[in-house]
């Protein structure tokens, strides 16, 4: 009798977990594509653990920073760190600017999920970017009036309009109409077709490539070094003491204490730009439209400031 109550409970148990995987395969949690709009501009399919399963670079400035990157296997927090760790190396985030913007979109059918994955990948990259003294706009693109009622009109999700405000952005041949219709998949597979056919034009292999946008990499990292070097001399001959006179660590020092300044200066120009930003972006749809209405903020303030 105990030997069949075993082989009962052993029996239910394969029933539960077996259809549980049918269920899982039949519908398997929905991935969320995190877009990282810097210029470049990069796009990471994530799975439900947050781990990236697929990299779209999205334009060429995207082949190039992450043309040595591995992506595929990290985080997204990991992942997004490295993208913006290469940016500043090849100087696409200018540490001595106040100009840097990057706008992060998150795409999931379930609302709450993306509204979650979006504002952890904001606040990760604001900390990773204090904790190496360089200040940034770092905004949401999020869902707004505009999404809210596309998506109704089509009887569609706000994650999913957004994917299509992504894909038309990426492609502007496409139509709202034609992609509604598609599911999230099929509209993530057009944009990733949208990049293959980028590299196809040109006429070497996809291997070929990755060497040229390597080379490419390197160079920016020259030359961003170089502006670096500009910038101390710059510094030095901005000073009323006489030069001749200071040893090399003096110099040193006085280019140390007015790199520092100039920072300060900025993240006080950047904090004035986040008090004018939120509700300024509220009707904004498309990353274009973000960065130009940060121009506004940012034209407005300088000339409220002279």
């Amino acid at each position: 009798m105990r030997k069949i109550r075993i082989l009962q409970i052993l029996t239910a148990f394969i029933l539960f977990f077996g259809l549980s995987y049918i269920v899982y395969i039949i519908n398997p949690k929905p991935l969320t594509l995190v877009s990282i709009s810097i210029n470049p501009d990069v796009e990471l399919v994530v799975n439900s653990d947050y781990i990236v399963e697929e990299v779209l670079p999205i334009n060429e400035e995207a082949d190039v920073i992450t043309s040595d990157l591995e992506l595929i296997g990290e985080s997204i927090y990991t992942a997004t760190e490295k993208i913006v760790d290469a940016a500043v190396e090849t100087g696409f985030i200018d540490e001595y600017s106040d100009k840097n913007t990057i706008i992060v979109t998150a795409v999931n059918e379930e609302e709450q999920a993306r509204k979650r994955i979006e504002e952890k990948v904001v606040e990760r990259i604001q900390t990773h970017l204090q904790t190496k003294k360089i200040y940034s706009l770092v905004v949401k693109n999020g869902v707004n009036d505009e999404i809210r009622q596309a998506a109704k009109q089509f009887n569609i999700s706000n994650g999913k309009m957004l994917l299509i405000n992504r894909a038309i952005i990426i492609n502007p041949e496409l139509s709202e109409e034609e992609l509604a219709d598609m599911s999230i998949k099929e509209i993530q597979a057009v944009i990733k077709d949208n990049v293959s056919e980028r590299h196809a034009k040109r006429k070497e292999s996809i291997n070929e490539l990755r060497e040229i946008w390597k080379e490419e990499k390197d160079e920016l990292i020259k030359t961003k070094r170089k502006n670096f070097e500009d910038l101390k001399a710059s510094l030095l001959e901005e000073s009323t003491v006489n030069l001749e006179s200071m040893t090399k660590e003096q110099k040193e020092k006085m280019i140390s204490e007015r790199l520092k300044a100039r920072k300060n200066e900025i993240k006080a120009r950047i904090d004035k730009v986040k008090e004018a930003v939120d509700n300024a972006l509220k009707d904004s749809v498309s990353t274009t439209d973000i960065k130009n209405e940060i121009s506004r903020i940012r034209q407005r303030i300088t000339e409220k400031s002279n």
